[in-house]
């Protein structure tokens, strides 16, 4: 009896001491986040990704600057309670240029407000050959195909093909989810498998220069809905033509509420008051 009433006293002992060290971390964890509000490290902002730089690249780069200025101002605060949360709103592509949509803190739970409807790009097709990725970056696959038959007219009536609502197969090189992994690293892994075609919706595909004057380049405006791949219809609008093709060169120009003009340029990622002036607040967030 005496030795379980000692062991009783001891659990007493150890779980006040568990609930009075709860009780400062949930106060240092309150206190870093009223710190961040307080330095507005909350909203949305767009940036204007350059080729070579992932999506992720830029995230990391942003949470760097974001995490070192938090740091600097509040130096009380542990590391490991002063890390910012930052996240995109939609992949670009490496090559691919334009509107990325990031969240910090609050943000990254409510980026749909912001990136909801309408995607816009501005894309070169070049005809001749198509690439394991869809891109200029691929591996040439098959042989190269004539384009010299294409005229003006077959480009848009080619383009007419593809507004609407459509079926469409996504490029093996994708973030999609194959048998429980990402298609790009079975694709990269040898793995044969097969991607299935999936509903897509395209408003408006314009061509923004003549082909006469930019063949066997195509440079088209789309407007489109989420999870449209713009190199399957580089690839698909080849075969239309009854040639071959791929994505040259991809800027996103629209994202949900965002557009080129609203982006902060790379060179100032590293500078955390330009981003701060950049974050939009969410609806109903307090300043």
């Amino acid at each position: 009896c005496l030795c379980l009433r000692v062991q009783l006293m001891e659990n007493d002992v150890l779980h006040a001491a568990l609930k009075k060290k709860n009780a400062a971390t949930e106060e240092v964890v309150l206190k870093a986040r009223e710190c961040a509000i307080h330095l507005g490290l909350q909203g949305i902002l767009a940036i204007h990704k350059p080729p070579a730089w992932t999506s992720f690249d830029v995230v990391s780069k942003l949470r760097q600057t974001l995490q070192r200025f938090f740091q600097e101002t509040h130096p009380d605060l542990p590391h490991k309670y002063s890390r910012i949360k930052v996240g995109h709103g939609g992949t670009l592509d490496p090559m691919a240029t334009g509107v990325l949509v990031i969240g910090v803190g609050t943000g990254t739970k409510s980026m749909d407000v912001y990136t909801k409807g309408s995607k816009g790009y501005e894309t070169i097709i070049r005809l001749g050959w198509e690439t394991d990725t869809a891109d200029a970056e691929g591996k040439q696959v098959g042989e190269t195909k004539g384009w010299e038959h294409v005229t003006e007219e077959d480009v848009r009536r080619g383009c007419e093909q593809f507004v609407g609502q459509i079926m469409q197969v996504p490029p093996i090189y994708s973030a999609i989810k194959m048998q429980g992994e990402r298609a790009y690293n079975l694709a990269r892994d040898g793995v044969d498998f097969e991607m299935k075609a999936r509903p897509v919706e395209v408003y408006e595909i314009r061509m923004m220069r003549p082909y006469s004057e930019t063949a066997p380049e195509i440079h088209l405006a789309i407007q489109c809905g989420g999870g449209t791949y713009i190199r399957s219809i580089a690839r698909d609008l080849g075969r239309e033509l009854a040639s071959a093709a791929h994505m040259h060169r991809l800027v996103r120009t629209k994202q949900g509420e965002f557009v080129l003009a609203d982006c902060l340029e790379m060179s100032a990622i590293g500078d955390a008051d330009a981003i701060v002036k950049r974050l939009r607040l969410l609806p109903g967030t307090a300043t």
